[in-house]
C-alpha cells in the first residue's frame, strides 16, 4: 500500500471517529382549551382545568393565555302601561383570572340594549357583555409552573352590576350570570438530532477510500495476468 494510500485512509479514519450529533431547533406550539359553565353572580375561583406542558416533547419558552369572559343578563320587562314603551337595560362586570395566587387578566365587560314592549305584554330578553384579553408569560421563574405531567387550575371570578331605565308602568327584574373561556398555547422548541458535517464529510472519504482500493486491487490482479 503507497504512503499516499495510507495518508488519505488514516485522514478519513480520523474524521469518522469524529462522529457527533447536532440538534435543530424547531418551533412549534400547542394549544389547550377550558371553558365554564354559566352560573349566578357572584363568582368566586370557579376552576378552568388545562394539562401541564409535558418536558418531554422540549424546551418551553414562552405560555400564551387568551382569556374571555361572559356577563349575561336575563331580563324581564312587563309594561303595565296602555301604550307600548322601551326600557334600556345596562350591564357591567368585573371578571378575573389568577394561577397559583397570582392576578394574570381583569376584565370589565359592558353593554345595553334598549327593547320595545307592547301595551300590557311581558317580554324576556338576554343580554351579554363580552370582553378577551391575552397575555404572554416568558419569565422563567413562572413558566415552572406550566411544566410537569399533572393539570393545572386557572380561577375565574366575576360579578356584575345590572341597570334598567323605564317608563314608570313597567315591572322589571334581572338575572345575572357568567362564565369564561380560555385557550392556553404553549410556545416550545424540539430538537431532532442529525448528523454533523464532519460526519457526513468521513463516511464520504471512507467510501472514496474504499473506490481507490478497490481499482488498485482490480490494477493488480490484471497486471499478474
Amino acid at each position: 500500500m503507497s504512503t499516499k494510500l495510507l495518508n488519505t485512509l488514516a485522514a478519513a479514519t480520523t474524521l469518522a471517529g469524529v462522529l457527533t450529533m447536532g440538534g435543530i431547533a424547531n418551533a412549534a406550539s400547542l394549544v389547550q382549551t377550558a371553558s365554564t359553565n354559566s352560573s349566578p353572580t357572584d363568582i368566586t375561583d370557579d376552576p378552568l382545568t388545562i394539562n401541564q406542558f409535558d418536558p418531554s416533547l422540549g424546551t418551553l419558552e414562552s405560555v400564551s393565555i387568551e382569556f374571555t369572559a361572559n356577563i349575561e343578563g336575563n331580563a324581564t320587562l312587563e309594561n303595565e302601561g296602555d301604550t307600548e314603551d322601551t326600557a334600556t337595560v345596562s350591564l357591567e362586570g368585573q371578571a378575573g383570572l389568577t394561577l397559583d395566587g397570582q392576578s394574570l387578566l381583569n376584565l370589565t365587560p359592558v353593554n345595553s340594549s334598549t327593547f320595545t314592549v307592547g301595551a300590557g305584554q311581558r317580554n324576556d330578553e338576554q343580554l351579554t357583555a363580552t370582553e378577551t384579553q391575552s397575555t404572554t408569560v416568558t419569565d422563567t421563574q413562572f413558566l415552572q409552573t406550566f411544566i410537569g405531567n399533572g393539570t393545572l387550575d386557572f380561577l375565574f371570578s366575576a360579578s356584575a352590576k345590572s341597570n334598567i331605565e323605564a317608563g314608570g308602568n313597567f315591572f322589571t327584574r334581572v338575572r345575572t350570570t357568567a362564565s369564561s373561556d380560555i385557550k392556553v398555547t404553549y410556545n416550545y422548541e424540539n430538537f431532532q438530532d442529525v448528523p454533523e458535517p464532519s460526519s457526513i464529510l468521513g463516511f464520504g472519504l471512507i467510501a472514496g477510500v474504499g473506490m481507490v482500493s478497490l481499482r488498485k486491487k482490480n490494477w493488480l490482479k490484471m497486471s499478474k495476468v
